[in-house]
């Protein structure tokens, strides 16, 4: 019996040993995993803090380089507004003569020299539109433009365009016709910005039109926005090019065809403009077949107030 219990207790030790040794082995092998995650965990603290070190350098870099840009962006502004500025007076200077040699105030003169006369105050009439365009892209995205909010009579500032553009219009025999006068109406609105905006639409109209071609203009309301539509017999848009019109510097290859002159900024600027009166823009065109503009202002806008 006595040995039977010692070889019991033996066997037991065995088994215990055993297991020690299995527990041990597990906790080196355990011990092991431990070393070698600490050691990829202090491997990735570096890699964070070397990354972190070229993030800091980079965004440094970037700072600089923003800052630059900034300098750059001021410096290309100044420019700008100073040459156009300088531009300006001078082309409007030779739009006044070439208007009042036109009418002959000058002394007569025959039909040709007057039609000559005519598309020299045509070019000049869209340098300046050019100008203007170029004063007021800075303006936009320097956010320096202002609009100031009054009552405006669409019916006065159309007519007025459109005497402007008499000369070449009536040298070309191109008739505009203006409805809804049977209604008239006024508008809060930037009286300056909306003439900008539908003398870019008579001059976009006046430009890709043949001659003795139409143009017709009806001004309208609801009751809830006053709308202007304007629509001529000219060249069209063609479809591919309706996505992009009031692309910054976009013109549709059929225009640049038609007419070389043009920056491709009016109608960027325009949809810019009724955007900010909280009205729209679009149009309706084929290849061909004429466009038609429109553009709302809503009723409600504050008179006598400035935003920018």
């Amino acid at each position: 019996a006595y040995y039977n219990i010692h070889r019991l207790q033996t066997t037991q030790l065995k088994q215990l040993k055993a297991e020690h040794e299995n527990d041990i082995e597990l906790l080196l092998i355990r011990d092991r995993q431990l070393s070698d995650i600490n050691s990829r965990l202090m491997r990735s603290n570096q890699d964070l803090e070397s990354s972190t070190k070229m993030l800091i350098k980079k965004d440094r870099d970037l700072v600089a380089a923003n800052q630059k840009l900034i300098h750059i962006d001021e410096l290309k502004s100044d420019f700008v507004t100073t040459v156009a500025h300088q531009l300006r007076t001078p082309l409007s200077g030779t739009k006044w003569i070439l208007s009042m040699l036109s009418k002959g105030e000058f002394g007569p003169i025959t039909e040709e020299e007057r039609q000559y006369v005519l598309k020299a105050y045509d070019s000049n009439n869209r340098m300046i539109i050019l100008v203007n365009e170029l004063l007021d892209i800075d303006r936009l995205e320097n956010d320096k433009i202002q609009y100031v909010f009054g009552e405006t009579d669409l019916f006065a500032i159309t007519d007025d365009v459109v005497v402007e553009l008499s000369p070449s219009v009536g040298m070309r025999g191109i008739t505009i016709k203006i409805e809804g006068r049977e209604n008239p109406f006024k508008i809060v609105a930037d009286g300056q910005k909306i003439r900008s905006v539908i003398q870019n639409l008579l001059d976009n109209a006046t430009k890709y039109i043949p001659n003795a071609g139409e143009i017709s203009i009806k001004i309208e309301k609801d009751e809830k926005q006053a709308k202007f539509t304007i629509k001529d017999s000219g060249i069209g848009i063609p479809s591919r090019a309706h996505e992009k019109i009031f692309t910054l510097f976009y013109r549709a290859p059929n225009a640049t065809q038609t007419e070389t002159d043009g920056s491709g900024a009016g109608l960027y600027l325009s949809k810019k403009i009724i955007k900010k009166h909280g009205g729209d823009m679009w149009f309706e065109s084929e290849e061909g077949k004429g466009t038609t503009f429109y553009f709302t202002i809503p009723f409600g806008l504050k008179a006598n107030s400035k935003e920018r």
